[in-house]
């Protein structure tokens, strides 16, 4: 599965205007899944945003509820271990929310309520003002071998899966 979203023709590099390229100015924001295969190497989020090749691009992080409403700034397990990218200028990466972290487990969503839903849309919202800002040429998600959002920490609900996954989608456009 790939998507991507163009509102404008795609210009090479080398044609860009100066001030296009000063910019960091992208014409279209693509979505990209990608799956993990190990340590260092491509689907590990913690490897590819410290490769100069991924500069423009944003990465979206499974987080759990409590540190992104808290604003927890180190990184843990999994894909949220690229956590302290949330708070650097630029930003490069952002959490959606999958579930709860308790202090010795997580709990993934099992359903998309209208609770879980409005903490899902606020880090849609956010996604959104970074995404207006057109510094950003690729977003990547954690998915799985089909392309649906991947989770593997958090045992989360298809209809939540599937709502992210489709919000994330429309963020882009």
């Amino acid at each position: 599965m790939y998507m991507s979203s163009y509102s404008a023709e795609y210009v090479p590099e080398r044609e860009r205007s100066k001030k296009q390229r000063a910019q960091n100015y992208y014409e279209y924001t693509e979505l990209i899944p990608v799956e993990f295969k190990g340590l260092g190497k491509e689907g590990d989020f913690t490897y590819m945003i410290k490769e100069p090749r991924y500069k423009d691009a944003l990465f979206i992080f499974n987080e759990n509820e409590e540190a992104f409403l808290s604003e927890f700034k180190k990184g843990t397990k999994g894909n949220a271990a690229i956590r302290p990218y949330r708070y650097t200028d630029p930003v490069r990466a952002i959490g959606i929310p999958t579930g709860h972290r308790y202090r010795f487990y997580g709990e993934g969503y099992k359903s998309l309520t209208n609770r879980n839903k409005m903490i899902i849309d606020t880090a849609i919202i956010e996604l959104r003002e970074l995404l207006s800002t057109r510094r950003y040429n690729k977003v990547f998600y954690s998915a799985d071998h089909y392309g649906n959002l991947g989770t593997s920490i958090f045992e989360v609900g298809d209809e939540v899966k599937d709502y992210i996954l489709k919000e994330l989608s429309k963020a882009v456009q």
